[in-house]
């Protein structure tokens, strides 16, 4: 039987303004045939935990082994059953649940018959050749069940497979499976809010504590093997479902403060952030004010320039007006002064008693 073996494994992501620890040092060892059953509060790290143990994230330090092996990336000896049933729409039932025996290179009759095995499984046998949208969300979910199964992993991993169920289909889905768990034995991680679910079906219970997520306390309960449903009210149940929900509430409660601490830090931190592109605006503004400035002074120069060129222009103009005045003036008296030359010749002529024009002509 194949061993889950969980060693000091860590898990840290990058986040604005640092880095976010979710899973602090996790040290967890699972036989062949063991039933283990993760609670905490939302944010602690369950999904965390088991998206390492898939194989779908890498931890930040320690290791995870199966039968010895490091895991290192998904792998068939690992199924994985989602919240969300997460099947293709387009193909049957039967062939849903075959589809990983498929992609494995299974010709068509054992792909049939071990589908139809797991069908009949999980209480299906009679709808193969259904298409996904006529099942109702609890048949699709066991759809979801046997398809993990089919590929006959070593180890199943289930993150709240039945969260989004109501509460009557939920409790018959829980009997399901641990009648399924007693038949196969198979190796199984679930992930779970649930008390009553945890200790229905758990061989040991795992209570991780508010971020970063490390295991705060375990418990073997005694009902994974009764058939009976009325489990639930016995004394011992009752006392161990107080028990644990005492330590769930001080971590939901360490949960609460810490949600509050790191949504105050985002305040602070978009306020600083705020007053940053506060400052930056108004540096901008600043130059873009100085750059203004410096144009409307360098416009001020260009216009008394201009007014300076203007000015002179016009006193150049009068300038000219006044000489060309004083040119007319002259050629004016150059006129005048030729026409009173002219009337003195003639005056003169008259005073010498003519017989000049032949000589000098007046002309």
């Amino acid at each position: 039987m194949p061993t889950l073996d969980i060693r000091a494994l860590t898990v840290n992501y990058a986040v604005q303004g640092g880095t976010l620890q979710a899973l602090a040092p996790v040290d967890l060892k699972m036989e062949g045939g063991d039933f283990v059953v993760a609670l905490g509060a939302s944010g602690c790290g369950k999904t965390t935990l088991l998206n390492c143990i898939a194989g779908f994230l890498p931890p930040s330090s320690g290791e995870i082994l199966l039968d010895g092996r490091p895991v290192k990336g998904p792998g068939a000896d690992r199924g994985v059953v989602f919240q969300k049933h997460a099947l293709m729409p387009w193909l049957s039932v039967r062939d849903n649940v075959a589809l990983g025996l498929r992609m494995r290179g299974a010709d068509s009759a054992t792909r049939c018959r071990q589908a139809d095995e797991k069908l009949a499984l999980v209480g299906l046998e009679k709808f193969g050749d259904h298409a996904v949208h006529e099942l109702s969300g609890g048949m699709q979910q066991r759809v979801g069940i046997a398809r993990a199964l089919a590929n006959d992993p070593e180890i199943l991993l289930m993150d709240e497979p039945f969260a989004a169920l109501d509460a009557q289909t939920r409790e018959l889905l829980q009997e399901e499976i641990k009648r399924i768990w007693q038949e196969t034995r198979k190796t199984v991680l679930w992930i779970t809010h649930s008390i009553e679910e945890a200790l229905f079906l758990a061989t040991e219970v795992v209570v991780m504590s508010a971020r970063p997520g490390r295991i705060k306390a375990r418990f073997q309960p005694q009902f994974a093997m009764s058939k009976d449903s009325g489990v639930v009210t016995s004394a011992e149940f009752v006392r161990m479902k107080a028990e644990i929900f005492g330590l769930l509430r001080e971590e939901a409660l360490t949960a609460q403060q810490q949600e509050a601490a790191i949504q105050y830090q985002r305040v602070v931190l978009q306020a600083f952030t705020d007053v940053d592109n506060a400052l930056v605006a108004y540096n901008s503004e600043q130059r873009r004010r100085t750059s203004l400035q410096n144009q409307v002074g360098q416009a001020r120069r260009a216009l008394g320039l201009a007014q300076s060129r203007y000015r002179q222009g016009i006193s150049d103009f009068l300038e000219v007006l006044t000489a060309q005045r004083t040119v007319l003036a002259a050629e004016q008296q150059l006129a005048d002064s030729q026409a009173t030359v002219s009337e003195n010749l003639v005056a003169l002529y008259k005073a010498l008693g003519g017989g000049w024009e032949q000589t000098y002509p007046l002309e």
